[in-house]
C-alpha cells in the first residue's frame, strides 16, 4: 500500500513537473514574437532597416496576436521599402492594408507599388492615382512619398508634374538624393517651348 501511495505522489510530482515545464515552454514560445518586435522595432528607429526586416520576418513565423501580427506586417513592409525589397514590401503592405485604414499604410503600398513598377520599366495607373488622391488630401507627409508621385508622373508622360512633385520633396527634405537626381534627370519646362511658340 505504501509502495502505490509512493508511486502515485510520484506520478503527481512528475506530471505537475512536467505541466509547469509546458507552461514555461509556451510562455518562452509566446516571449519570441515580443522580444523580436521591440528588437525589430529598435532596428527601424534608428535606420537599421536591413536589421529590422530581418528580425519583422524572423517574428512572423512565429505564433502571435493579430495585434501582434498586424504590428510585424507594418514593421516588415516599411523596412523592406526602405531597403528596396519591393516584392516584398508590396507582399507586407498588402496584407496589412486589409486590415487597416491608415491612410500611411495605403500611401507606403501605393508607393511600393509604383517603385516597383519603375523598376521593371512599366507604368501603374491605379498606384499613381492613389498617389494623386493622398496628394490631393495632403496626406503624402514625406519626401519618399512625393519622389515616388513624381516616378508614376514621369513613367504617365507628364514631366511638369513629375518636376513639381521633385520640388515638393525637396522642400521636405532638401538633401533627399533621389528627388534632386530624378528632378536633374526631367526634361526641360515645357512652358519655355509654349512662350517661343508665342513669339513667332
Amino acid at each position: 500500500m505504501k509502495t502505490v501511495r509512493l508511486l502515485l505522489c510520484l506520478a503527481v510530482a512528475l506530471s505537475a513537473g512536467l505541466a509547469l515545464a509546458c507552461m514555461n515552454g509556451l510562455e518562452e514560445e509566446r516571449r519570441v514574437p515580443d522580444t523580436l518586435l521591440a528588437q525589430a522595432r529598435r532596428a527601424f528607429k534608428a535606420g537599421r532597416f536591413t536589421e529590422a526586416a530581418s528580425k519583422s520576418a524572423l517574428a512572423l513565423s512565429a505564433p502571435g496576436s493579430d495585434a501582434e501580427q498586424r504590428a510585424l506586417w507594418r514593421l516588415h513592409g516599411l523596412s523592406c521599402l526602405k531597403i528596396g525589397n519591393l516584392p516584398r514590401a508590396v507582399e507586407s503592405l498588402t496584407s496589412l492594408s486589409q486590415h487597416t485604414k491608415e491612410p500611411l499604410i495605403h500611401v507606403k503600398l501605393a508607393e511600393a507599388r509604383v517603385r516597383l513598377a519603375a523598376r521593371e520599366d512599366r507604368a501603374e495607373p491605379a498606384a499613381k492615382d492613389a498617389l494623386e488622391g493622398f496628394a490631393s488630401r495632403e496626406q503624402l507627409t514625406d519626401a519618399d512619398a512625393w519622389t515616388a508621385l513624381a516616378l508614376a508622373r514621369r513613367q504617365a508622360g507628364e514631366p511638369d508634374l513629375a518636376r513639381r512633385a521633385c520640388q515638393t520633396a525637396l522642400g521636405l527634405q532638401p538633401r533627399h538624393e533621389e528627388a534632386s537626381t530624378l528632378l536633374t534627370a526631367l526634361p526641360a519646362l515645357q512652358v519655355l517651348a509654349t512662350k517661343t511658340r508665342v513669339k513667332r
